[in-house]
């Protein structure tokens, strides 16, 4: 399986545990968007699917369904956040500031497009 992260949001916080927010696309067939990068308490790091709440709590409202693909993914979204967070430092202490709390990924980076007719265009043309 192909499997492509993109990070779109990267926070600077050292009193908090998320890092940044992600977005991944398999085969080029299905993204997912809202995965956020955890810090533990240990300093690892860690991916948390989108959630869902109840009057029960949380609860996922996607997740790998083997231990394999939740590897392969928490590998390709935490390359990529190093990646990128070593290219905003870098970006950063060129010209001489210091990394800021919040950076917002300015470049397009998704691997996708939305297709040009929803459902909802498709059903209110009838």
């Amino acid at each position: 399986m192909k499997i492509k992260a993109n990070i779109h949001r990267l926070f600077n916080n050292s009193s908090g545990c998320l890092l940044g927010y992600a977005s991944i696309t398999l085969d080029d067939l299905v993204a997912i968007h809202g995965i956020k990068i955890m810090m533990t308490r240990h300093g690892g790091t860690w991916i948390a699917f989108p959630q869902g709440k109840s009057k029960n709590g949380y609860y996922d409202m996607v997740h790998p369904l083997t231990r394999e693909l939740r590897t392969e993914m928490n590998n390709a979204i935490l390359s990529e956040y190093k990646r990128v967070l070593a290219e905003e430092k870098e970006r950063f202490e060129a010209s001489g500031k210091s990394l800021p709390d919040q950076i917002v990924i300015a470049k397009n980076n998704s691997s996708h497009k939305a297709p040009e007719e929803t459902l909802f265009d498709y059903f209110s043309a009838e």
